[in-house]
């Protein structure tokens, strides 16, 4: 596994809820949040993240908005959590941009130990997600609990002969 995930673990009480692109504010819901969800933690320090990162997406990710939503991944991914949750609860579209940005930060996240998770509820994007193999790379969730509640992925163990 990538550096610091040492002690990592998929649970609700030690999720982080990150926002990037957005002041933090204690107590103020962020971006695509209702409140914060029971046992959640918003954070802007992700080196003190204990767990797995929640990251919210855009409800539309194209083109113009594939490369921002990338990039935000990517900011949570420099920190080498155990396991990033990609929440696109909001997410009513997706095209092939968004589609290559989720792919890429797959690769990204596999390299650095890093497990990429999604939570998507939309019956278009989960259809567009179909369509493009998704499901075979990344596990695809319908709620964040799930999300949060299903144990890593074990790293594979060289095979002793």
């Amino acid at each position: 596994m990538g550096e610091g995930t040492e002690g990592c673990r998929t649970c609700a009480t030690g999720a982080a809820s990150v926002q990037p692109g957005e002041p933090y504010v204690p107590g103020k819901p962020q971006r695509g949040e209702p409140a914060a969800r029971p046992g959640m933690t918003f954070v802007t320090d992700l080196s003190h993240a204990p767990g797995p990162v929640v990251v919210a997406l855009p409800a539309e990710i194209d083109m113009a908005t594939a490369g921002q939503a990338g990039a935000d991944l990517g900011s949570v991914l420099a920190h080498h959590p155990c396991t990033i949750i990609a929440d696109m609860t909001a997410t009513r579209f997706c095209d092939s941009s968004g589609i290559s940005m989720l792919v890429r930060t797959h690769k990204q996240a596999a390299a650095n130990g890093t497990e990429l998770r999604l939570v998507v509820r939309s019956a278009a994007v989960l259809r567009t997600m179909a369509l493009a193999g998704v499901g075979k790379l990344l596990p695809i969730f319908p709620t964040v609990t799930q999300a949060l509640a299903t144990a890593p992925v074990p790293e594979p163990q060289p095979r002793r002969e």
